[in-house]
């Protein structure tokens, strides 16, 4: 909830979706509320939303995911036409940059593994366009993928 924090007050309104009824009480006692905290899975079938999203963010999420393709595409549904994703996942450079205790943190409940290349097939094969795909490495020195995303609308 960090991000979704952050800008909250700025003149937009922000949601949040957490699987998590602790981080769904965090996001909404930091934000003093102004975020609406929707509290459910999103990939199950209870999850429906028929608001259209102007920008989406999956920070250091998808890896954590067990079918991340059914995750994008359900994303791609609820995204305005003119709307943007952040993604952003773990680089697998990682295990040949940086130390064993940074690539320990691929362990931690990660189901996928990135690098940029895989995340450009992988966003692209379910009908995105990609705006920016570009590597960083963190302040901590984790290397990390991140992308902006938008709708290939023909």
């Amino acid at each position: 909830g960090v991000f979704p924090i952050s800008i909250a007050g700025k003149n937009i309104k922000v949601y949040s979706n957490e699987i998590n009824n602790v981080q769904s009480k965090f996001i909404r006692k930091f934000s003093n509320n102004k975020i609406t905290v929707f509290n459910s899975s999103f990939l199950s079938k209870n999850f429906k939303s028929k608001k259209k999203y102007d920008f989406i963010t999956f920070n250091k999420v998808l890896e954590h995911i067990e079918y991340p393709s059914k995750f994008l595409k359900k994303t791609y549904k609820i995204l305005n036409n003119s709307g943007y994703i952040y993604i952003e996942v773990p680089d697998i450079i990682s295990k040949r940059k940086t130390s064993q205790y940074l690539w320990e943190e691929f362990g931690l409940g990660h189901l996928h593994i990135f690098s940029k290349k895989s995340l450009k097939l992988f966003v692209e094969s379910l009908n995105y366009k990609i705006e920016e795909l570009k590597s960083l490495v963190e302040p901590s020195g984790k290397h990390t993928i991140y992308c902006i995303l938008s709708k290939n609308v023909v």
